[in-house]
């Protein structure tokens, strides 16, 4: 980004100021390193890519369990000659640990199923389950589930004068100002 005239510290800071503060100079820099920057890499990452960051994070995590996402970034640049977005790899790793997490606690509950009830264990029959045998007295061994039909006719509650708005039409947050 060339430099601005001005003041300023930051160009985002001036690009601010020249906008009559329409955007602020933060929302300026997240959209310039997270949209326009022409560095950037926009396809998705290669399996290449999944596996150093993988390693990346295993190695170089700090103590305190804080990753230096920007220093990942710059490492990534360097290794692959490709610059992405730090949401990008940040998204792909949270997603893969939260893939991993449910790979495990469903593989837990496979391994350990719930424990069976002892021998001693008596069932009680129970007799208020509705019975399509229309007999006088039920009988406990023949009991069938609530028909569909039951649930069906429960009518659908919804909130009076409720019009959902359609979100497909909402404007994108940082229009062009020229």
């Amino acid at each position: 980004m060339a430099r601005l005239e001005g003041n300023c510290s930051s160009p985002f800071a001036e690009i601010s100021r020249l906008t009559n503060y329409q955007y602020s100079a933060s929302r300026l820099y997240h959209h310039w390193h997270h949209n326009l920057n022409w560095r950037l890499c926009h396809d998705p990452l290669t399996q290449e890519e999944k596996d150093y960051i993988n390693d990346w994070v295993r190695q170089r995590r700090l103590p305190n369990g804080a990753i230096r996402w920007s220093v990942l970034q710059k490492d990534m640049e360097q290794m692959f000659l490709r610059l992405h977005n730090t949401n990008k790899i940040k998204n792909y790793w949270r997603s893969n640990q939260n893939r991993i997490s449910r790979t495990a606690t469903t593989t837990a509950v496979m391994t350990n199923p719930a424990p069976s009830l002892p021998s001693s264990h008596v069932s009680i029959p129970v007799s208020f389950l509705v019975n399509d045998n229309s007999t006088t007295s039920p009988s406990p061994t023949v009991l069938s589930p609530i028909p569909q039909t039951s649930r069906s006719s429960v009518p659908f509650i919804m909130e009076p004068n409720f019009t959902p708005e359609p979100q497909f039409n909402v404007p994108y947050g940082m229009r062009p100002f020229f």
